[in-house]
This record gives C-alpha cells, sequence and structure tokens, in this order.
C-alpha cells in the first residue's frame, strides 16, 4: 500500500485506511494521535529538557 506524505508525516486518512485493512482482517492496530510537529515532542526529550530547565530548578528547591 502506498502512503502519501506530507512532510514526514503519513496523511492521516491513509493512516486510518490502513488501519482499516488490517482490521478487516483480524490485526489489532493502534493509530498514534500526533502529539506535536517537532521530532522532540515525540520522544518525549522536550520533557526532560522542561525538567532540566534551571528556573524549573529554582522554583523547585524554594519550595
Amino acid at each position: 500500500m502506498y502512503v502519501e506524505l506530507v512532510g514526514h508525516y503519513q496523511v492521516h486518512s491513509t493512516v486510518l485506511a490502513f488501519a482499516a485493512a488490517l482490521g478487516s482482517r483480524k490485526i489489532t492496530t493502534t493509530v498514534r494521535q500526533t502529539r506535536g510537529l517537532d521530532a522532540s515532542y515525540a520522544c518525549g526529550q522536550l520533557r526532560n529538557k522542561f525538567q532540566k530547565s534551571p528556573l524549573l530548578a529554582e522554583i523547585i528547591c524554594s519550595v
């Protein structure tokens, strides 16, 4: 099956069609919801960057 790309993301309707095709063959699928356009959002690096923020460390230490 050909998957059309927009940038480096698959078109959502194409992903859903592929998931439906797998589902019709009794193959369980999970479609991940996009949480950001930057790769760091998708892999949790943004959370790690936020936790290592000096400003956040100052706030936590002052409590």
